[in-house]
């Protein structure tokens, strides 16, 4: 696994930051953006990016170092269409 802008591409969430931001790994996904990961990096599952990943799983504390950290609110994907529908709808 590589670290940082040269994020880990596969699996379900289709990279690590995703995975790890709707799995609920905040300590996870804090180290990923400290070693310079994306915070709006596409994924596969949650295809717009690790804030609507985490919003649409209830992880609101990994949502809001997200946004704090960069992450665009407004970037359209996935079944949701962006992170604040899925937050006006509540955990999922």
């Amino acid at each position: 696994m590589t670290w940082g802008r040269r994020l880990y591409k596969g699996g379900e969430y289709g990279n690590t930051l995703q995975a790890a931001s709707a799995e609920g790994h905040l300590e996870i996904t804090e180290m990923l953006i400290q070693k310079g990961t994306d915070v709006n990096v596409q994924g596969e599952y949650y295809r717009n990016a690790p804030l609507q990943a985490a919003s649409a799983r209830g992880h609101l504390e990994i949502a809001e170092m997200l946004i704090q950290k960069g992450a665009d609110i407004n970037t359209q994907g996935g079944d949701y269409g962006n992170a604040v529908i899925v937050l006006s709808l509540g955990e999922r």
